[in-house]
């Protein structure tokens, strides 16, 4: 190490100068040439905005199916409340009717038919 620092005293101070100059100047071209890391995180950066807009298409259909869901539910809930409704309205007339033609049936079935005589 002494020899070394020995040359360096001996050498001349510009061309020192002239070894440091090209040393920063292989140093900064070492540096362009690898991908500063603004374009590593410029491609994150896209990669992240593409997910997000997947991600937003994906919560806007899952909104839609649920608003679809709960239009179906209403329908049916009105369908149902009609149903009722004229259930109501017929009210208990089909089992009198029922009940009058099972009468009617049996009463045919006891009768035995005239004879002519």
């Amino acid at each position: 190490m002494s020899a070394a620092r020995e040359k360096l005293l001996s050498t001349d101070s510009f061309l020192l100068l002239d070894y440091i100059q090209s040393t920063v100047d292989i140093l900064l071209s070492f540096s362009k040439s690898q991908p500063p890391e603004t374009e590593t995180h410029n491609q994150s950066q896209t990669q992240n905005n593409v997910y997000e807009e997947m991600i937003q298409r994906l919560e806007a259909d899952v909104r839609n199916h649920i608003r679809v869901e709960q239009q179906l539910k209403i329908h049916i809930e009105s369908l149902q409340y009609k149903v009722d409704e004229e259930k109501q309205k017929v009210g208990s007339a089909p089992a009198d009717d029922v009940r009058s033609v099972y009468a009617l049936r049996t009463i045919g079935r006891s009768s035995r038919p005239l004879s002519r005589d």
